[in-house]
């Protein structure tokens, strides 16, 4: 599997967000790849490790989502944050069990987007840390710099 720095998936089935959010996220440096369908985005996450998931929810999202169950079956640790026009606390209890961080309201605010994703991925690399702290390992957490040296 292809491992790139700051790479970023964006799961929607509209193109108008798809472009925005690729346009928007590459500001910060990130590269940007993006699947109109979950099995587009499933056959990505096969040959790619990504740092963060974003993923659009139809509807009232009370049903299992194929991303959220192929990412959490393979045992991936990319952070995913949801995005929905129809959010609200079931809905967020519900995807957080199915292994999302976080939920967004659609229409999305473009700064609420990259703090809510740089988050993610920091709290994900602190994770990390702490987990190979005692093996010796060196701690991931520069790997951030392009996102955190661009949002205030």
């Amino acid at each position: 599997m292809r491992q790139s720095t700051n790479r970023i998936l964006v799961i929607d089935d509209n193109p108008e967000d798809r472009a925005f959010l690729k346009n928007y996220l590459t500001q910060f440096g990130l590269r940007v790849d993006c699947a109109a369908t979950g099995d587009a985005a499933i056959d990505m996450l096969c040959r790619l490790e990504y740092k963060g998931v974003l993923v659009a929810i139809p509807g009232t999202g009370h049903d299992d989502n194929p991303v959220l169950g192929w990412l959490k079956a393979h045992h991936r640790r990319e952070p995913v944050i949801t995005m929905s026009e129809w959010a609200d606390y079931d809905m967020w209890i519900d995807l957080v069990n199915q292994g999302a961080i976080d939920l967004l309201s659609k229409p999305l605010q473009p700064h609420q987007v990259i703090q809510t994703l740089r988050k993610a991925i920091y709290g994900q690399l602190l994770l990390f840390a702490s987990c190979h702290h005692n093996q010796g390992n060196p701690s991931p957490l520069g790997q951030i710099m392009p996102i955190e040296s661009k949002v205030a």
